[in-house]
């Protein structure tokens, strides 16, 4: 190796340390920067209750890690020219720009040989004895330190002050996991109605329809209560889908019982098979009916059974009451061909009702399983809120609703809950006794704890409120003894039920009363309704 190469050598170690030791600093300033950022970023996201505990956590470990990393990168990549070093270098260890000097008449070869060589081993005598590690500083640096220590008490502060956010957020975390639940039933049920051969595509498509807002309702919604709400309206959009088909399916089904009670009949096969829930046996055994072989005495009783039909059918399944009815009138005015036609009519709309019944059928099994979501989320609610009152259910089996509703007297009047679906017992207008029913069912005679005696004193010694002697008297601020003994306090239930619902409607829309409590608030006063 060269002498200039020896020198170059030496440079090179310089560099190395030099870079070692910005990338340990640059480190340290990438770290708590890195860590700064991220506070001040969740700083304004805690509050909102979008962070969690161990997510704030590792936010602030993933960004000084990042931090670090990126800083100790640009400082020893940062790019650096030889000469400037060795400038560096000799400012460091005041070697008289021996090295620097060295490297230009290396380059530009000039000047005497001798004298380059001269130099040249002057540089190499002046810095050979130097250790590149002893020209580096460590020492702590004075903003970092303060940099660090304001970071370190936002740190904590975030932490502490946020441990209510924290746990909202954990809630939130929660309910989204039980909404996206509910999503995946949803799927499912979905997945079924698709699979479901015996709906017809624009059957499939109302049924799903409502489903698909269901889930983009459901994905946007901030809290159980919310989810519930809109699963709740679209549980109401399924039932009123399965209404039609349900009141046609009944309405046949007890058409035919009637039908099939006369053995006589033409219609016999027909209504036993409408009385059993086989439309599609009706329809075939009312398009084999031929009229043309009945006579005049069996078409008269017919004509007669086909017109009860058609009334019975008139609000259930009212085109196949139409064709009864064209059928009855067509046998009459002796039209048999008309009322042959009006037979295979109502023996059409018979069979096209089935597809009506399979979607009344569908929506109302889905109708079933939301409301089994609906009652799921909001246990889940009532449960959360009573953790948050420090309350919660005695029976670890016992329904959320029915242990809140229990505890609270002011819900039934009473300390048992009455489902929502039960009508309210309507109050009388008999005057309050002093006569209550103890907890174990039986009555206790209100015993008086007053009594007009000075204590220790003879038992004939009574009080004196002042004012006349006259036992009868009024005392001044009292009541007459006479108005205490005959009056009573009678109110009609009628005259104050609308004032109660008022102010009750009232708290409802001001928020006094907690979401998870409105559904029970409304159903009470609902069953109480005198109307």
């Amino acid at each position: 190796m060269s002498e200039f190469e020896t020198l170059l050598s030496q440079l090179r170690s310089w560099q190395r340390w030099t870079r070692l030791h910005r990338a340990v600093y640059f480190g340290a300033r990438g770290l708590v920067g890195g860590i700064t950022l991220c506070a001040m970023i969740c700083a304004f996201l805690i509050p909102a209750g979008s962070v969690l505990a161990t997510t704030y956590g590792l936010l602030l470990g993933a960004a000084g890690i990042l931090g670090f990393v990126i800083a100790v990168a640009i400082a020893w990549l940062w790019p650096q020219s030889q000469l400037r070093a060795a400038r560096t270098y000799e400012r460091v260890f005041d070697l008289k720009e021996r090295i620097s000097t060295a490297i230009e008449l290396n380059r530009q070869d000039q000047g005497d040989r001798i004298w380059r060589g001269l130099q040249l081993n002057d540089a190499l005598l002046a810095s050979s004895h130097l250790d590149p590690r002893s020209g580096l500083q460590w020492v702590l640096p004075k903003k970092e330190l303060a940099l660090l220590l304001l970071t370190s008490v936002l740190v904590l502060g975030s932490w502490f002050y946020g441990q209510a956010s924290f746990q909202q957020a954990e809630s939130n975390r929660q309910n989204h996991d039980l909404i996206m639940d509910e999503i995946e039933s949803l799927d499912q049920i979905m997945t079924g109605i698709e699979n479901d051969a015996g709906l017809s595509a624009e059957n499939k498509e109302a049924l799903l329809s409502p489903l698909k807002e269901l889930i983009d309702d459901l994905n946007q919604a901030d809290s159980l209560e919310e989810a519930a709400s809109v699963m709740r309206e679209t549980q109401q959009t399924l039932e009123e889908l399965s209404i039609p088909g349900r009141e046609a399916f009944e309405g046949l089904q007890k058409a035919g019982q009637e039908l099939a009670g006369n053995a006589d009949s033409p219609l016999n096969a027909v209504g036993e098979a409408l009385s059993q829930g086989d439309m599609l046996t009706a329809s075939e055994a009312l398009a084999a009916l031929d009229l043309s072989r009945l006579n005049d005495e069996s078409l008269a009783n017919l004509a007669e059974e086909l017109m009860q039909t058609s009334q019975q059918l008139e609000s259930a399944a009212p085109e196949i009451a139409q064709h009864l009815q064209e059928a009855a009138d067509a046998i009459e005015s002796d039209d048999l061909e008309a009322a042959q036609e009006a037979v295979a009519d109502t023996s059409k709309a018979l069979s096209a009702s089935i597809q009506q019944m399979e979607l009344s059928k569908a929506s109302g099994e889905s109708a079933e399983e939301l409301g089994k979501s609906q009652e799921r989320l909001m246990q889940a609610a009532m449960l959360a809120s009573a953790a948050e009152d420090g309350s919660a259910p005695s029976d670890p089996g016992e329904s959320p609703a029915v242990a809140q509703a229990g505890s609270s007297g002011s819900l039934a009047g009473s300390g048992e809950y009455e489902a929502p679906d039960a009508p309210g017992r309507e109050a009388d207008l008999t005057p309050l006794t002093q006569d209550f029913p103890t907890a174990t069912g039986t009555e206790k005679k209100y015993e008086s704890v007053y009594a007009p005696q000075r204590i220790g004193a003879d038992s004939g010694a009574e009080l004196s409120l002042g004012g006349s002697q006259d036992a009868d008297s009024t005392a001044l601020g009292g009541i007459d003894s006479s108005f205490t003994q005959s009056a009573q306090s009678s109110v009609p239930y009628t005259e104050v039920f609308a004032s109660y619902a008022a102010q009750s409607q009232q708290a409802l829309e001001s928020g006094m009363i907690p979401l998870s409590l409105q559904p029970l608030v409304r159903d009470y006063f609902s069953s109480l309704n005198p109307k």
